[in-house]
């Protein structure tokens, strides 16, 4: 699917305000789930390692001049596969019993696919078989 579909899907359903940052985490959530439920990659588009974790480059783009700040929500209706909507409320639901430094500590944990991918010199695209094989140790 169209990962800037999803992503303003997921700051449509968001019960709060949510940033940049915190969307790209909650987007990896997501796509750790659909890899649990079916086996497949859910977006069109790949996780990058940066510093601050996994990022899609191109959403991050199209919401960086929101800094730090909550972004907006959009008026447009997604349309969205209801087995994806229930991921989405599912992982919401979840990442609501945790902070966000909760959530840096469980994506950014020894051995997972940002761990393993991240390098101080470069940004590197996270392979999907490592992220695929850290969706079954997906603990939400």
């Amino acid at each position: 699917m169209k990962t800037q579909d999803l992503a303003q899907y997921i700051i449509n359903r968001s019960s709060k305000g949510i940033s940049n940052l915190e969307l790209q985490k909650i987007l990896y959530f997501v796509v750790l789930k659909h890899y649990k439920d079916t086996g497949e990659y859910l977006l069109d588009k790949d996780f990058e390692a940066w510093q601050f974790g996994a990022i899609v480059y191109d959403v991050y783009l199209f919401y960086r001049d929101y800094g730090a700040n909550s972004i907006d929500r959009a008026n447009e209706n997604i349309e969205i596969e209801d087995s994806i909507k229930q991921r989405v409320d599912f992982v919401l639901s979840k990442l609501s019993n945790y902070n966000y430094w909760d959530w840096v500590g469980m994506l950014h944990a020894k051995g997972g696919a940002w761990d393993i991918t991240y390098s101080k010199k470069k940004k590197g695209v996270i392979p999907r078989e490592l992220i695929k094989k850290e969706s079954f140790t997906l603990s939400l």
